[in-house]
């Protein structure tokens, strides 16, 4: 079973649920819970379910902008070690963003008052860099997510803002890669509905979310 994580109005099933006792969450409706904590649930009908250790992901989670007061901690992001040929560190995404500000957009993910991930899209860049201007796509460029906050639902978050921010600019396709291999990502963009398109992009295989 999972960590059950709550945001909004949706669960989440991640990690581990600790039962104690015979307790059972059962099939209920995310809206049934009013709030959480370790070792107990209160329900909208005022029901107790106890037994169960249950983590809530806050409604604060959001993106913001890279600014002079959040900079260090920006780069200051570290993934897990094993991680770190995968993905670049957050301040060569800055440097790259600052050298293309047309194209690039970092934020960071905040949970609460944490700094919990980093990610860098992209819009409308000529992907296939042909100089045609054919082949104009938008995506997810970098997404680091911090070694201690993996496994939560971020980098989730991180997915579908970006395809949101996509889809509010009128696109209608996410593109990312990533490092083929099994230490890579792909499972994890697989889970999230994005098909590899057959491409291969700077080493990294290429893969596209169709956005409804």
């Amino acid at each position: 079973m999972g960590c059950l994580w709550l945001r909004e109005s949706r669960i989440v099933v991640r990690k581990q649920i600790t039962e104690i006792g015979s307790s059972r969450l059962g099939a209920v409706s995310p809206r049934a819970f009013l709030s959480c904590d370790i070792g107990r649930v209160r329900r909208a009908d005022n029901h107790l379910i106890t037994g169960i250790m249950v983590f809530r992901m806050t409604t604060a989670l959001r993106l913001e902008k890279i600014t002079a007061d959040n900079f260090d901690a920006a780069i200051g992001l570290r993934v897990r070690p094993h991680q770190e040929h995968l993905v670049a560190p957050v301040v060569k995404s800055l440097a790259e963003a600052y050298v293309n500000p047309g194209a690039a957009w970092p934020r960071i993910v905040v949970d609460g008052d944490r700094l919990v991930g980093f990610l860098m899209a992209f819009f409308d860049i000529d992907f296939s860099g042909d100089g045609k201007g054919t082949d104009i796509r938008s995506g997810l460029w970098r997404l680091n997510i911090a070694a201690g906050e993996q496994g939560r639902g971020y980098g989730r978050f991180a997915v579908e803002s970006v395809a949101a921010e996509i889809r509010r600019r009128g696109g209608t396709r996410l593109t990312t890669t990533w490092h083929p291999g099994e230490d890579g990502s792909e499972g994890f963009y697989l889970g999230l509905g994005i098909r590899p398109t057959g491409e291969m992009s700077g080493g990294q295989k290429v893969g596209e979310l169709e956005l409804d």
